[in-house]
Protein backbone atom coordinates (compact mmCIF):
# COMPACT_ATOMS: atom_id res chain seq x y z
CA UNK A 1 0.00 0.00 0.00
CA UNK A 2 2.95 1.97 0.84
CA UNK A 3 4.34 1.69 -2.31
CA UNK A 4 1.58 2.62 -4.36
CA UNK A 5 0.64 5.84 -2.50
CA UNK A 6 4.53 6.95 -3.17
CA UNK A 7 4.17 6.04 -7.02
CA UNK A 8 0.94 8.28 -7.30
CA UNK A 9 3.17 11.18 -5.31
CA UNK A 10 5.53 10.58 -7.10
CA UNK A 11 3.66 10.86 -10.63
CA UNK A 12 2.16 13.89 -9.45
CA UNK A 13 5.55 15.65 -8.81
CA UNK A 14 6.77 14.65 -12.24
CA UNK A 15 3.80 16.89 -13.54
CA UNK A 16 4.48 19.26 -11.08
CA UNK A 17 8.46 19.44 -11.79
CA UNK A 18 9.60 16.42 -14.19
CA UNK A 19 13.58 17.29 -14.08
CA UNK A 20 13.91 17.62 -10.12
CA UNK A 21 11.77 13.74 -10.48
CA UNK A 22 14.64 12.84 -13.07
CA UNK A 23 17.97 14.30 -11.18
CA UNK A 24 15.92 12.91 -7.60
CA UNK A 25 16.00 8.91 -9.44
CA UNK A 26 18.76 9.28 -11.09
CA UNK A 27 21.14 10.05 -7.58
CA UNK A 28 19.27 8.78 -4.67
CA UNK A 29 20.14 5.53 -5.06
CA UNK A 30 23.99 5.95 -5.67
CA UNK A 31 24.26 8.45 -3.24
CA UNK A 32 22.21 6.42 -0.28
CA UNK A 33 25.17 3.34 -1.52
CA UNK A 34 27.68 6.37 -0.66
CA UNK A 35 26.26 7.30 2.29
CA UNK A 36 25.78 3.84 3.87
CA UNK A 37 29.14 2.94 3.36
CA UNK A 38 30.29 5.98 4.66
CA UNK A 39 27.98 5.39 8.25
CA UNK A 40 29.60 1.62 8.09
CA UNK A 41 33.29 3.23 8.37
CA UNK A 42 32.09 5.60 10.67
CA UNK A 43 30.68 3.06 12.74
CA UNK A 44 30.93 3.77 16.67
CA UNK A 45 30.61 -0.44 16.58
CA UNK A 46 34.26 -0.90 17.33
CA UNK A 47 33.44 -4.75 17.40
CA UNK A 48 33.37 -4.57 13.47
CA UNK A 49 37.16 -3.41 13.74
CA UNK A 50 38.83 -3.54 10.08
CA UNK A 51 36.22 -5.51 8.91
CA UNK A 52 33.59 -2.32 8.32
CA UNK A 53 36.54 -0.51 6.54
CA UNK A 54 35.95 -3.35 3.92
CA UNK A 55 32.42 -3.50 3.67
CA UNK A 56 31.93 0.12 3.58
CA UNK A 57 34.49 0.38 1.29
CA UNK A 58 32.29 -2.39 -0.85
CA UNK A 59 29.62 -0.10 -0.72
CA UNK A 60 31.34 3.44 -1.45
CA UNK A 61 33.02 1.96 -4.73
CA UNK A 62 30.17 0.54 -6.33
CA UNK A 63 28.03 3.65 -5.33
CA UNK A 64 30.89 6.01 -7.02
CA UNK A 65 31.26 4.17 -9.85
CA UNK A 66 27.88 4.60 -10.54
CA UNK A 67 27.40 8.21 -9.84
CA UNK A 68 29.97 8.80 -12.24
CA UNK A 69 28.58 6.34 -14.76
CA UNK A 70 25.23 8.86 -14.59
CA UNK A 71 27.46 12.11 -14.52
CA UNK A 72 29.53 11.19 -17.32
CA UNK A 73 28.18 8.30 -19.73
CA UNK A 74 24.31 9.29 -19.33
CA UNK A 75 24.02 13.05 -19.13
CA UNK A 76 23.91 13.74 -22.28
CA UNK A 77 20.56 12.05 -22.22
CA UNK A 78 18.96 13.27 -18.97
CA UNK A 79 17.39 16.40 -21.20
CA UNK A 80 15.52 14.09 -22.83
CA UNK A 81 14.49 11.84 -20.27
CA UNK A 82 13.17 15.04 -18.44
CA UNK A 83 10.99 16.00 -22.23
CA UNK A 84 9.66 11.71 -22.04
CA UNK A 85 8.64 12.08 -18.12
CA UNK A 86 6.87 15.91 -19.01
CA UNK A 87 5.15 14.18 -22.02
CA UNK A 88 4.24 10.99 -19.98
CA UNK A 89 2.99 13.03 -16.96
CA UNK A 90 0.45 15.58 -19.35
CA UNK A 91 -0.50 12.69 -21.12
CA UNK A 92 -1.60 10.23 -17.28
CA UNK A 93 -3.44 13.86 -16.07
CA UNK A 94 -5.47 14.16 -18.94
CA UNK A 95 -6.30 10.37 -18.83
CA UNK A 96 -7.16 10.01 -14.92
CA UNK A 97 -8.08 6.64 -15.94
CA UNK A 98 -4.77 5.21 -16.73
CA UNK A 99 -4.34 5.40 -12.96
CA UNK A 100 -6.92 3.44 -12.20
CA UNK A 101 -6.40 0.38 -15.14
CA UNK A 102 -2.22 0.45 -13.39
CA UNK A 103 -3.88 0.14 -9.68
CA UNK A 104 -6.16 -2.74 -10.87
CA UNK A 105 -2.96 -4.41 -12.26
CA UNK A 106 -1.42 -4.01 -9.08
CA UNK A 107 -4.11 -5.47 -7.31
CA UNK A 108 -4.74 -8.26 -9.64
CA UNK A 109 -0.86 -8.99 -10.22
CA UNK A 110 -1.01 -9.44 -6.04
CA UNK A 111 -3.82 -11.41 -6.60
CA UNK A 112 -1.85 -13.53 -8.80
CA UNK A 113 0.41 -14.10 -6.89
CA UNK A 114 -1.44 -14.99 -3.70
CA UNK A 115 -3.16 -17.91 -5.83
CA UNK A 116 0.31 -19.41 -7.42
CA UNK A 117 1.66 -19.40 -4.08
CA UNK A 118 -1.65 -21.43 -2.06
Amino acid sequence: AASILSAVVFAGLSVAAPGCVVWTSLLFSPVLLIAAGGGLILSLDRELGMERFFVGGLCIVPGMLWLCCILVCYRRLIPFTIMVVKTVSRVTVQNSMMVVVSLLGTVLSVAWIAACGV
